[in-house]
């Protein structure tokens, strides 16, 4: 009998008719040009792959994840600004829990309260301002630990994916044991005449290039826990008089075991500029001299540029991916205690 002989063919893979061999180069051709494109190692891409940083589902699973907190003054020239700010918290995915401090009266005459939470003022000062701590510890004592608070001034616009950011950020910090947590970004102070209620990234940053940056010295939010400050740490600062939202980031930035972050390449908070006839600087000279004296020279150092990681946003063709990554000097002089004094960098979204 002949004896038969059998052509070899080369081994199929799992892709229908291509060789083994091509399939597993393909594999490693497709990791490496996502690595390139990605600007991040090899290694950083597989793990982001099997560790799941893409937390923005999850996140935005919980109920009332994130408290929202804000002080509106509601006046004449103030209201309208305040107003599509308020518009453009309602707007984030997944929607915070927005509570607001003030007279009820007022604030639901002003504004639409169908789906706010309001208080009055735990305290007021003998000029009649508020004492800021009294109102973090409120905030914190009524809406427990199981939040991610955010601080922001009543006129700052803010865009729908912000929730879905701090949380992403907030969640990859616990998997590194981070105890303490703040998250703030510059501001743009944009002309009111092109604000429009869109929300969208692309909005904002349509909106903020006829814009100007405030600089690492405006701090218009504070995303943070309820134990960033613990109750009792934070002077009785009067709101809105000079210094103290600086005093509270340096209050946090000199902690080396706690986690900063600079949102401003990620997150795009925009200032409508408008009229400030309601608070002429000369009518409040003692109550700023008063703020002043508690924050004494500490306010100084705390800007945004001392924070210790950024998050920065990359763009791949039509996708935004954001990142973690540690601002070197920063972490360096911050030494081992640091939750990320090894890391490289993390995406987060």
């Amino acid at each position: 009998m002949p004896k038969v002989t059998r052509k070899k063919t080369a081994s199929r893979g799992a892709i229908g008719f291509l060789p083994k061999k091509l399939v597993l180069n393909g594999y490693i051709y497709f990791f490496l040009v996502a690595a390139l494109m990605q600007q991040i190692n090899i290694f950083s891409f597989i793990q982001y792959k099997f560790e799941d940083y893409f937390t923005g589902v999850e996140a935005g699973s919980c109920h009332s994840c994130v408290t929202l907190f804000s002080m509106p003054k509601l006046t004449k020239s103030s209201l309208p600004y305040e107003t599509m700010a308020l518009e453009s918290w309602r707007a984030m995915k997944p929607k915070p829990q927005i509570v607001l401090y003030g007279d009820e009266n007022e604030i639901c005459t002003k504004l639409d309260c169908s789906d706010l939470l309001v208080h009055p003022f735990p305290g007021l000062s003998p000029f009649g301002t508020p004492y800021l701590h009294t109102v973090f510890d409120h905030a914190h004592a009524t809406y427990g630990s199981n939040t991610l608070y955010v601080y922001v001034n009543a006129d700052i616009l803010l865009p729908e994916n912000f929730t879905s950011l701090i949380l992403s950020a907030a969640k990859v910090c616990r998997r590194h044991g981070t105890k303490r947590l703040l998250m703030a970004g510059e501001r743009y102070n944009v002309p009111s005449s092109i604000i429009k209620p869109c929300f969208t990234d692309d909005c904002m940053q349509e909106m903020k290039s006829y814009g100007k940056s405030e600089g690492y010295w405006g701090v218009d939010y504070l995303v943070h826990t309820a134990n960033t400050w613990e109750r009792g740490t934070i002077p009785p600062f009067l709101v809105g008089r000079f210094a103290w939202d600086n005093w509270l980031m340096h209050s946090v930035i000199t902690d080396d075991r706690a986690v900063t972050i600079d949102l401003s390449e990620s997150v795009t908070g925009l200032h409508p500029i408008h009229d400030y006839s309601h608070a002429p600087s000369n009518l409040f000279a003692e109550e700023r001299s008063y703020n002043l004296q508690l924050a004494r020279d500490d306010w100084k150092l705390g800007r945004i540029d001392r924070m210790s990681l950024i998050m920065e946003k990359l763009t791949v063709l039509d996708d935004f991916s954001y990142y973690l990554k540690p601002r070197k000097s920063v972490v360096i002089a911050m030494g081992q205690k640091f939750p990320f004094a090894k890391m490289k960098k993390i995406r987060i979204f």
